[in-house]
């Protein structure tokens, strides 16, 4: 007991003492650190050189500006020559014959998807698409040096890096159609992968936000000492973000194992590198951060896998970022929503597409090795494209994602508020399908059909010959007298001329009571038409508003909205089966739209309307 009472006094005088005397101790060591410093300075002032924090440099005694001139620039790393022949015996990165094949199938299965997954959005079967044209060597060189176990942080011109881990086509048919085999539940636009499977995480639209999410993973991997490291691509254009040199400075202090590849293909959207930047590109910028650096061509894809490879190991051994630049060029448009002609000659485009290709330079690589030759090539692009197609029908057919299915894997639970509105959602959804396709029914001329028999029997014997409504008594009379088969097949051509709010607007104009006062005896029948064909330009005007949306996939962006709105207005009804088709499966085609439309609209109901309200 007195020995604890001890040990207690005991701890008190010690704290008081160091407490009285700690004005006393600081005192002393900041003195230390004041003579520590001094020595440092004298040692240092002894061999001339700076010792200013954070700098590596010497004095100089004339005044001299370093200028971006002075240097030629950072030197751009290749393997292979224009005609795929390698450059350097010792560069030749002795890939095996299978997968250097796979690179090639790979690159031009990429390419065949691009064309097809394009050409569908003109045609407004999806809503948006960005190619890979001319980038699809950096993409592979890249993929196939980088271990699975890698995390990728991509832009959104990497599909080629998915396609090499094992991303199939029937996965990017269905995330760009948003069916409901989409891994993303069809809530992300096209070309905006992501699979958790391949560590591939999910793109984002917006430029540069991947890039300090990628150091931050890199951090994470770097203590959880797993053996991997992280990969980033983006763009010149997204290396002006703020988020770009926050994450170079983050990953280069941190030491973080990341590798920051750069695709650098001439343009940003429609912004040249001139616009860009002033410097020597972005590899230039690698080393103010710390970073090792190198330029490579891009267009060789032996040159991008070495670079990669090599960025890896320093990764994983030094633990430190690494930045590539990947130098090509952007053959494609930026996107389905761009018209690069606007701003870049075709000779410029046409020279990179015909002379500088990684599909072509790496095509002649494999030839000089006897591994290709021109009946492999035109066996293998039959091949791609059956099977691209093959899987583009099959995902166009697929059932869309459920609406309310965006209210899942959002809460563990969902509030009860959110539920009122997901409930909110439901309702209106139907009441909004419900009259969307009413709407379609009254605008198309099933209305005309079904009209009541004064329009049939009284129309022939006057206005065959008098008026131009002959050219509306005439078809009912005619298809009425057809088969079966052959009514409903001409159906949907007739009706969408039929349905044209101009033709309506025209002619019902021409049906007012004053085109029919030389012939008195028809007066009664001209106010009967009269309130009848003004229906139509009202109604069929409402299937015409989508025509505005059909007009951007179907026409290039060039083509202006006045244009393709007066086109596209002579066929309201196809693009108002276009607006229905997102509400029902795909597989409900054009002429079982007109076969079954009589069912959801009878027409011994729509003859009682009629009579009653003419």
């Amino acid at each position: 007991m007195n020995a604890c009472v001890a040990r207690s006094l005991h701890r008190v005088f010690c704290s008081r003492l160091l407490k009285k005397h700690y004005g006393k101790v600081s005192s002393l060591r900041l003195g230390f650190s004041r003579n520590f410093r001094t020595a440092s300075v004298l040692h240092h002032l002894e061999e001339d050189r700076p010792v200013f924090p954070g700098s590596r440099s010497n004095y100089i005694h004339s005044l001299e500006f370093l200028r971006p001139d002075m240097y030629d620039g950072i030197p751009v790393y290749r393997v292979m020559n224009k005609n795929g022949e390698i450059i350097q015996k010792d560069q030749d990165p002795q890939l095996d014959d299978e997968t250097v094949l796979k690179m090639y199938h790979n690159m031009t299965l990429l390419n065949t998807m691009d064309r097809v997954l394009y050409d569908s959005q003109r045609q407004g079967r999806i809503s948006f698409y960005m190619t890979n044209y001319g980038e699809e060597g950096t993409h592979i060189g890249s993929a196939a040096a980088l271990d699975f176990g890698d995390l990728v942080f991509a832009q959104y011109r990497e599909a080629g890096v998915l396609m090499w881990r094992g991303f199939n086509l029937d996965d990017f048919m269905n995330q760009c159609y948003g069916n409901n085999l989409d891994y993303g539940k069809g809530r992300q636009m096209p070309v905006h992968y992501g699979s958790k499977k391949l560590n591939f995480v999910t793109i984002s639209s917006t430029l540069a936000t991947q890039m300090p999410q990628a150091a931050g993973a890199a951090y994470a991997y770097k203590r959880a000492q797993n053996g991997n490291c992280v990969i980033c691509y983006f763009g010149e254009g997204a290396a002006s973000e703020g988020d770009a040199h926050a994450a170079f400075n983050f990953a280069a202090t941190l030491e973080c194992p990341v590798i920051f590849f750069c695709r650098n293909n001439g343009y940003a959207i429609s912004t040249p590198t001139k616009d860009q930047y002033r410097g020597d590109g972005i590899a230039a910028r690698g080393p103010g951060y710390g970073m090792s650096t190198i330029r490579v061509d891009g267009n060789d894809v032996f040159a991008v896998y070495n670079a990669t490879k090599a960025a890896r190991n320093i990764c994983l051994n030094e633990m430190r970022p690494v930045l590539i630049e990947a130098m090509t060029y952007r053959i494609g448009h930026h996107s389905t929503s761009d018209d690069s002609s606007a701003y870049r000659s075709v000779d410029e485009v046409n020279y990179w597409d015909k002379e500088d290709h990684p599909i072509t330079r790496l095509r002649y690589n494999i030839v000089a090795r006897g591994l290709w030759d021109d009946n492999k090539e035109k066996a293998w692009k039959q091949l791609t494209r059956k099977q691209v197609m093959k899987a583009f029908s099959t995902a166009e057919n697929r059932k869309k994602c459920n609406p309310e299915t965006m209210f899942d894997d959002v809460y563990d639970k969902i509030p009860d508020h959110i539920q009122k509105q997901k409930e909110q959602m439901i309702n209106h959804k139907t009441f909004f399908c419900l009259l969307l396709f009413l709407l379609s029914l009254l605008s198309s001329p099933f209305l005309f059909l079904f009209s009541p028999p004064p329009f049939y029997f009284y129309s022939p014997p006057f206005l065959f010959l008098f008026s131009p409504f002959s050219f509306y008594s005439l078809p009912p009379f005619f298809f009425y007298s057809l088969p079966p088969p052959f009514f409903y097949s001409l159906l949907p051509l007739f009706f969408s001329i039929l349905s044209s709010p101009f033709f309506f607007l025209f002619f019902s104009f021409l049906s007012s009571p004053f085109f029919f006062y030389p012939s008195l005896s028809l007066l009664p029948l001209s106010f009967s038409f009269f309130p009848f064909f003004l229906s139509f330009p009202l109604l069929s005007l409402f299937p015409s508003l989508s025509s505005f949306f059909l007009s951007s996939r179907l026409f290039p962006p060039s083509f202006s909205l006045p244009v393709s709105f007066l086109l596209l207005s002579l066929f309201p009804s196809l693009s108002s089966f276009f607006l229905s088709s997102r509400l029902f499966p795909p597989s409900f085609s054009l002429p079982s739209f007109f076969l079954f439309s009589p069912l959801f609209f009878p027409p011994p109901l729509l003859y009682f309307s009629l009579s009653s309200f003419f």
